[in-house]
């Protein structure tokens, strides 16, 4: 299988270090897919940078697979013609991991998604074509939470970091994982919910807001 990935560095060495199988891949940048000639399979890391305004390209594709990175834009948002998208999360951090999170919201296509799983080596499991997909949601809350308790003065970055690492084992505490995936995206997360949904859970902690160089709209 003949496979072409873009996206920023970071995420593409991550899913390089993940792996495709014995897929051959071509990475090309940021901007596209350029050649769409003689792929099997593309995968759009950055694609939430875009939105749905961005990928002009799809038409171009056809009816070959793709993977993009939805997280804060459902596929029902910009499913058109006969494209086989799929949504693909990865956040940095999220990429290399023992199980992918896709979602597939065109069950006629969920064929064509296990036959491509099997054929890069991935395990996965499917999620609802919603905002935040599922860790994503739940990773920026933790670390939204994480800035509220710091915003009150109740504990330090330092002391919540390692307290959840400690405590919880997670990878990384929340602070250190927000400047993994980039504060910016997790209130674009946040603030997509919020107006989703109307809950005040996914209300951005004021000091999560200042510490985001750009909040815009997902």
């Amino acid at each position: 299988m003949k496979v072409k990935v873009w996206g920023s560095a970071d995420r593409v060495a991550e899913l390089l270090e993940k792996g495709l199988g014995s897929s051959d891949v071509i990475v090309n940048g940021r901007e596209g897919p350029g050649d769409t000639d003689g792929y099997d399979l593309f995968i759009d890391l950055n694609f939430d940078e875009a939105g749905p305004a961005g990928p002009g390209w799809i038409p171009r594709i056809g009816a070959r697979p793709v993977l993009l990175n939805t997280i804060c834009t459902s596929l029902s948002e910009i499913q058109s013609g006969e494209s086989l998208l799929f949504g693909f999360n990865s956040w940095p951090t999220f990429i290399n991991r023992s199980l992918a999170e896709i979602t597939a919201p065109v069950k006629e296509h969920l064929a064509e998604l296990d036959k491509i799983m099997n054929q890069l080596d991935w395990k996965y499991v499917i999620v609802e074509d919603r905002a935040g997909m599922a860790t994503p949601r739940i990773a920026a809350m933790i670390i939204n939470e994480a800035y509220f308790t710091a915003g009150d003065g109740t504990a330090t970055r330092e002391d919540i970091d390692a307290a959840m690492k400690l405590g919880t084992r997670y990878p990384y505490g929340p602070f250190e994982w927000g400047e993994r995936i980039g504060k910016s995206a997790i209130c674009r997360l946040l603030e997509k919910l919020h107006r989703d949904t109307g809950d005040d859970r996914y209300l951005v902690a004021p000091l999560l807001k200042s510490a985001s160089r750009s909040i815009t709209d997902c």
